[in-house]
């Protein structure tokens, strides 16, 4: 049984549904750190390629040197990583 699936049940069985102390959450959350992390150093491992990427798909979307928001989301698809995990790497590498 998965951790969701464990957390899952206790808050039907413990919790009657509700969202109280569930001890399967820690691995959950911890899960799912270990996951962002491994997504962050794959991106720190290939920066290269993401910028490359990032730069052709601002290149696309830009009018004059400016890029809407609206077009954030195409943007990221196509670069294949988010404005969040950018400023997350830019932080790292700036220490």
């Amino acid at each position: 049984m998965s951790a969701a699936q464990q957390a899952a049940r206790h808050a039907a069985i413990h919790n009657e549904g509700g969202y109280g102390y569930n001890p399967h959450a820690a691995a959950i959350e911890q899960e799912a750190r270990a996951k962002s992390e491994a997504r962050i150093q794959h991106i720190i491992d290939n920066i290269g390629q993401y910028r490359a990427a990032w730069a052709a798909a601002v290149a696309k979307y830009s009018k004059a040197g400016n890029i809407s928001m609206l077009d954030m989301p195409k943007i990221e698809a196509e670069a294949g990583v988010t404005h969040l995990e950018i400023q997350i790497i830019k932080s790292r590498m700036a220490k």
